[in-house]
């Protein structure tokens, strides 16, 4: 504005104005400042028996969510915390569901970070505000310590960026940080949420398998 003002006026010298917005948390801020002082929520998956190329696919978007904050009210969306699922961001191509089908797509395992996450959030008492389903189950989200426990099928979020997102609220009085780990010789993914704890706590409860549909053949 100071620019196309100026030339209006006939100036050709025009001293460039600049404007500093300081970041909601600066430099010199600790933890407890923000209200983060404990660790209030955790999740893990297993992703035993993933291809090279999907295990760097998770490395890659977990990479993402190590020491990001999430302002009190505040609605997190997954998809304007990444950057770009490409080839050039490094991630590979690996298997993908599209449609009603199991295809090669740059990025696959991105949603082993997404179930994950929402996970974190679900188990904290954070209000999800926004969660897709796969079109079908994926064994990986049912992995255990010791094999596979069922209870977890329908636990998962998809998430293909920008189009379908994965968005939860933290509605705490508190700063949320959130840190994602991937250790690869145990096949396990960690996200782990740093906040304040307000005395909530959760409770769940599920059906169990209802209305299995077997696979078709290959």
């Amino acid at each position: 504005a100071s620019i196309q003002q100026n030339l209006l006026q006939g100036e050709h010298n025009i001293p460039l104005e600049i404007v500093y917005i300081q970041p909601a948390v600066g430099n010199d801020v600790v933890g407890a400042d923000l209200g983060i002082t404990e660790k209030v929520a955790e999740a893990y998956t297993y992703f035993r028996g993933s291809s090279p190329e999907r295990i760097q696919n998770i490395q890659a978007a977990s990479s993402e969510f190590l020491g990001l904050l999430v302002a009190p009210g505040e609605t997190f969306s997954m998809a304007s915390a990444m950057r770009d699922i490409s080839l050039e961001n490094g991630y590979a191509e690996a298997l993908i569901i599209f449609g009603d089908q199991t295809i090669k797509g740059v990025g696959g395992g991105v949603c082993q970070v997404s179930t994950t996450l929402c996970r974190a959030a679900f188990f904290g008492g954070y209000p999800i505000e926004e969660r897709h389903s796969h079109a079908y189950r994926v064994k990986y989200y049912e992995q255990s310590t010791a094999g596979y426990d069922t209870s977890m099928a329908g636990l998962d979020a998809t998430v293909y960026i920008p189009v379908v997102d994965l968005k939860f609220t933290n509605d705490s009085p508190y700063w949320l940080l959130i840190e994602a780990w991937v250790y690869p010789k145990n096949s396990l993914l960690q996200f782990k949420f740093y906040s304040t704890s307000d005395g909530r706590t959760v409770e769940w409860t599920t059906t169990g398998l209802q209305n299995v549909t077997p696979a078709p053949p290959p």
